[in-house]
């Protein structure tokens, strides 16, 4: 939906998002990275209208589209209507036949139903999220893929098994940039389980939270330079213990710079949480800089010597 408001604000054409919830993107930005959102659309020049919904399409004699009635009772004019309000799994096809659906096909982690050689996945099943360790809906292309590639397999006579995986976006419009995967919105303060951390710059246009929940890193945001997003993604699939280095995930230095500062005693992260850098590099490098991590290093001075070669994550 924003994207679409994009391209058609980019042509010239007056464009009003109207909005169900009382924020921007509310699944997948808190309250404060949403107000940044709204930022952005009032600098573009995009009208809004928030914690309303379109109960009515009005039509001119020729059944032209000539504006939309919303719940609150106001009227915006317009011509054209373009609905974006996220996916729901169709599973009305499947009621009676004996699979066991929720609110969507129950999967195991061969993506097998109950019933046996009946496979199914995609947007239309329950599938394992590694986060919140359950079953349930995450309609995303890459898993999807995934999934398919599983159920393939294993129809086939395969062993394969679908590990799990997590809610990630990524989207951009009108020079705002937004990265966000996991339980991003939880509020700092509002769950006792969960450490929230943030850091803010405005003048810069830089934000970024972390969420963390039994020494594990369970989602985060970032706003404009999401050049961490590679980073914190690899940190949630590999479940990674982030205790030691917790408060460090969201500083304004890159890995490198606090590798240098740990080597001048100034220990941004612990040294003991560097103990652990082969690990994490095999979870957070690309490919081509994995050979760099066959050793682990005896002293952090040599980790720093990597510099040159990890700093363009």
């Amino acid at each position: 939906g924003m994207k679409t408001a994009e391209a058609l604000h980019m042509r010239g054409v007056k464009v009003t998002i109207v909005e169900l919830l009382e924020k921007i993107l509310p699944i997948v930005l808190d309250d404060a990275s949403s107000a940044w959102a709204q930022e952005a659309l009032e600098k573009a020049g995009v009208d809004y209208v928030l914690g309303d919904s379109v109960v009515a399409v009005e039509r001119d004699g020729r059944g032209d589209v000539k504006g939309v009635t919303l719940k609150s009772g106001a009227f915006i004019p317009c011509q054209g209507v373009i609905v974006a309000v996220g996916v729901r799994p169709n599973v009305a096809p499947l009621e009676g036949s004996g699979i066991d659906i929720n609110k969507g096909v129950l999967v195991d982690d061969r993506m097998e139903t109950n019933l046996e050689n009946v496979f199914a996945a995609g947007d239309v099943v329950e599938a394992y999220d590694l986060i919140l360790g359950a079953k349930r809906p995450i309609q995303l292309w890459p898993l999807a893929y995934r999934q398919g590639l599983i159920a393939g397999a294993n129809m086939a006579g395969g062993k394969k098994r679908y590990v799990g995986g997590f809610p990630i976006n990524s989207v951009g419009f009108f020079d705002f940039k937004v990265a966000s995967a996991g339980l991003s919105t939880v509020e700092p303060g509002v769950e006792e389980s969960f450490e929230v951390m943030v850091f803010e710059d405005k003048e810069r246009g830089i934000y970024r939270k972390v969420v963390v929940g039994n020494n594990r890193l369970m989602g985060f945001i970032i706003l404009n330079d999401i050049c961490r997003a590679g980073v914190y993604s690899g940190l949630i699939w590999s479940r990674m213990d982030v205790s030691l280095f917790k408060d460090a995930l969201v500083e304004d230095m890159s890995m490198p710079e606090a590798c240098r500062l740990s080597a001048h005693g100034l220990e941004p992260w612990s040294f003991e949480s560097m103990r652990d850098f082969r690990r994490m590099g095999w979870a957070l490098f690309p490919r081509s800089y994995r050979k760099h991590f066959t050793a682990m290093p005896s002293r952090i001075e040599e980790v720093c010597a990597f510099e040159s070669e990890v700093c363009t994550i």
